[in-house]
């Protein structure tokens, strides 16, 4: 996202995606509800704070992935309150993504891009700690809210999540700070998983 206008679209995106969640919330005063409000707000700010790339992938591949990854949440049917478990998960998943976006901060992005390498907190547990708390949150939604649509959902998400995750990759490895970090963080997505 090179001009500002691009980049104040993308915090308004997430803005509005903040407010459908204070929707929610004010319909059931379920916290993770209050958590997803917190953290696109957080997102909203980064990008108004964000700096310029030293290399962006901007392809229509790399744009196709990343924007199906943020609307496929949407289609997420909360049905109803189930299992305690997914609630858990999703506070869980919901407060690892907003620490992630945090220590991110102005290097948050919806296109892979170079820029700042951040290797200290959550990102010495896992390259990728906002999308590690997406998979959690959505795996909470999915328990919470549990059916065969939702349980499909979910299968695209995560598949979302594994191609633009190699998508980010393939472009961060020309960078030699991020080779020697991915030395020293060895998981993606899930310690001692991927």
């Amino acid at each position: 996202m090179k001009s500002a206008g691009a980049k104040y679209c993308a915090a308004l995106f997430f803005l509005l995606y903040g407010l459908r969640e204070l929707y929610f919330f004010a319909g059931n005063f379920v916290f993770s509800d209050l958590l997803r409000v917190m953290l696109y707000l957080v997102v909203c700010f980064s990008f108004i704070k964000q700096r310029g790339s030293v290399r962006a992938d901007t392809g229509l591949k790399a744009t196709a992935i990343a924007f199906s990854h943020l609307l496929v949440p949407l289609f997420f049917r909360r049905e109803g309150h189930g299992l305690y478990l997914g609630e858990f998960l999703s506070v869980l998943g919901l407060l690892f993504s907003t620490v992630g976006a945090i220590e991110l901060w102005e290097s948050f992005a919806i296109l892979p891009a170079i820029r700042r390498i951040k290797t200290a907190g959550a990102y010495k547990i896992t390259r990728h700690p906002i999308y590690s708390g997406y998979i959690l949150t959505a795996m909470g939604i999915c328990l919470s809210n549990l059916s065969r649509y939702n349980l499909a959902v979910l299968f695209c998400f995560g598949v979302l999540t594994v191609l633009r995750i190699n998508r980010e990759e393939s472009l961060l490895a020309s960078d030699d700070g991020y080779k020697q970090y991915t030395n020293a963080v060895k998981y993606k997505l899930i310690p001692c998983v991927y």
